[in-house]
C-alpha cells in the first residue's frame, strides 16, 4: 500500500469502498476497492467470484484488476481507474422535472456507449460467464480522446469510452462453452466442469429488481445471458428516457410493469412465463397487449427502439445474442472506439517486484492461462 497516495473517495456500499488512488512513483491513477469483509488470507482473495471473473475476462471493455493487496486482514483490489458511472451521467442530466438544464445524452453518445456495453457482454457469454449485474452503476465511463476508425482513417475525437465493472455476482457456466453462438441459455444441470461455482444450484434473487429479467422476476434457476442482454437493453432505455423504464418499490410491481410494456405471458408467447407463474402462485396472469416500444421511449429513434423491441421480449429464447444485438443498425452508426495506449500499456515489466502479499497482473494472467507453475508474485505488467 506504501506505493499508493490515496485520493478522494468515489463511494461506498455493503461490500466495502472504492478510492481513487495515485502510484507514488510517477502519479498514474487508479481505483481503489477495499472489501469490508476481512479475510484470513491472499488464498481467501483467489476464491472470490470477482477475482476468478477478472482473471479470465481480459477485454477493453471489461473493467482491468491490476493487483490484489492483502494487508492487515483486508483486501484491496486496485483496479482500472473510470470518471464516473452511467448512473452519475444519467442523473446529472436527469428528466426536466427533476430541474435539469443539462441536455440528456445524444443517440451518437448512447449508441457508443452501449455498442461497448454488448460487445463485453458478447465477450464474457463467449467465455462462458455471465455477469448477472448489469445496472446504470456497473457501466463505467470516461469521457476521453479515443481512437475513432472511419472509413480506414484512423482519429483521435472526444467520446465516451466505457468499461462493465463490479464482477461480485458473476458466474462461469462451463456449459455455455459448449457451442456459445447457439446457447442462450445454460440449464444447472448442464453444468459441468471444474468449478465448484458452476455445480451450486443457481439462485433467481440476482440483479437489481429495476434490471431483472422476467424470468428471473418468476425465480426461475433456469437462466442465462439473456438476463444480462435483458438487463441491457432497460438500462438502453433508461439512458433515453432519463428515468428508469421498471422502477417497482418491489417484485410484483416490477412485473406488472414489465408486462403493461411488453404485454402478459401466454401458452403461446412465453409458456414458461404462464408454468413459472403458476409455480409462483401469481394467480391469475392479466390480459395485456404491448403498445408500441416508442410510448415508453419517445425521445429514442427508429433503430434504436428497434433494438429495444427486439431485446425486451418476455420469452428469453426469443431475445438476440449480445452479439446478435451489435449486428442490428443502431450500432453501426457507433464509431469503432477503443482507448488510446496508456503510459502504464506501453511500458515493459522493467520495474521492481512487487512487495510480499502483492499479486499483480502478471501473475494473475499467468495463473488464470496455466502457462506457469510460479507461485511467488511476478513483476507487474505495468512496471511499478
Amino acid at each position: 500500500m506504501q506505493r499508493y497516495v490515496l485520493g478522494a473517495s468515489l463511494g461506498s456500499g455493503a461490500f466495502g469502498s472504492v478510492r481513487t488512488v495515485h502510484l507514488a512513483s510517477d502519479g498514474r491513477k487508479f481505483a481503489l476497492k477495499t472489501l469490508k469483509k476481512r479475510a484470513a488470507s491472499m488464498e481467501c482473495a483467489l476464491e472470490l467470484r470477482e477475482v476468478r471473473a477478472l482473471k479470465v475476462l481480459r477485454h477493453p471493455h471489461v473493467i482491468a484488476l491490476h493487483e490484489i493487496i492483502f494487508a492487515d486482514g483486508q483486501l484491496h483490489f486496485v483496479l482500472q481507474h473510470m470518471e464516473m458511472s452511467l448512473l452519475g451521467l444519467v442523473d446529472k442530466r436527469g428528466a426536466e422535472r427533476r430541474g435539469s438544464t443539462l441536455p440528456p445524452l445524444s443517440e451518437g453518445d448512447i449508441s457508443t456507449i452501449f455498442r461497448q456495453v454488448f460487445q463485453a457482454l458478447a465477450f464474457i457469454h463467449e467465455s462462458g460467464w455471465v455477469h448477472r449485474d448489469v445496472k446504470p452503476e456497473n457501466i463505467l465511463l470516461r469521457q476521453d480522446h479515443v481512437l475513432v476508425a472511419e472509413d480506414g482513417d484512423h482519429n483521435l475525437d472526444k467520446a465516451y469510452y466505457c468499461a462493465l465493472g463490479d464482477f461480485g455476482m458473476a458466474r462461469r457456466l462451463p456449459s455455455l462453452t459448449e457451442n456459445p453462438p447457439t446457447r442462450k441459455r445454460a440449464r444447472v444441470a448442464d453444468s459441468k466442469g471444474p468449478s465448484s461455482d458452476s455445480k451450486r444450484p443457481l439462485t433467481d434473487y440476482v440483479a437489481t429488481r429495476w434490471y431483472r429479467a422476467p424470468e428471473l422476476l418468476l425465480h426461475s434457476r433456469d437462466y442465462g445471458p439473456a438476463a444480462d442482454v435483458w438487463a441491457a437493453a432497460v438500462v438502453m432505455a433508461e439512458a433515453f428516457r432519463r428515468e428508469a423504464l421498471f422502477p417497482g418499490e418491489n417484485e410484483d410491481e416490477t412485473m406488472r410493469q414489465i408486462f403493461e410494456a411488453r404485454g402478459s405471458p401466454s401458452s403461446t408467447r412465453w409458456p414458461e412465463g404462464v408454468r413459472l407463474a403458476e409455480r409462483a402462485g401469481t394467480g391469475d396472469l392479466p390480459r395485456l397487449t404491448a403498445p408500441h416500444i416508442g410510448v415508453f421511449v419517445p425521445t429514442a429513434g427508429a433503430e434504436a427502439q428497434q433494438v429495444l423491441d427486439r431485446v425486451l421480449q418476455l420469452d428469453p429464447e426469443k431475445r438476440p445474442s449480445a452479439a446478435e444485438v451489435l449486428r442490428l443498425p443502431f450500432f453501426a452508426m457507433a464509431p469503432a472506439a477503443q482507448a488510446p495506449a496508456t503510459t502504464a500499456q506501453r511500458r515493459t515489466s522493467s520495474g521492481p517486484s512487487p512487495a510480499k502479499g502483492v499479486l499483480t497482473d502478471r501473475w494473475l494472467h499467468r495463473k488464470s492461462t496455466g502457462r506457469s507453475g510460479v507461485t511467488r508474485p511476478a513483476v507487474d505488467v505495468t512496471g511499478t
